[in-house]
C-alpha cells in the first residue's frame, strides 16, 4: 500500500474498532512482513496459499483483545 504499511492500517483501525480481527497476506512465501508479523504473534498468509490453507488460518487465528 502506498500510504502506509499493513501494521499501521490495523494500529489505526484498532484504535477505532478495538475487537477488529485481522489476517497479514503476502505475495511472497517468506517475505520480511510475514517474518515481522509473525515474531508480533500476527497471523499471516503467505503467497500463493489454498482455499483449505486461507480457510485454516482464518478459523485458527487468535481472537482481538
Amino acid at each position: 500500500m502506498p500510504e502506509m504499511s499493513g501494521a499501521t492500517l490495523v494500529q489505526v483501525l484498532r484504535a477505532r474498532h478495538p475487537r477488529l480481527r485481522f489476517l497479514y497476506m503476502t505475495g511472497h512465501a517468506d517475505s520480511e512482513v510475514d517474518r515481522r508479523e509473525r515474531a508480533r504473534g500476527g497471523p499471516v498468509l503467505p503467497g500463493l496459499f489454498t482455499a483449505a490453507a486461507l480457510a485454516h488460518i482464518a478459523q485458527t487465528a487468535p481472537q482481538a483483545a
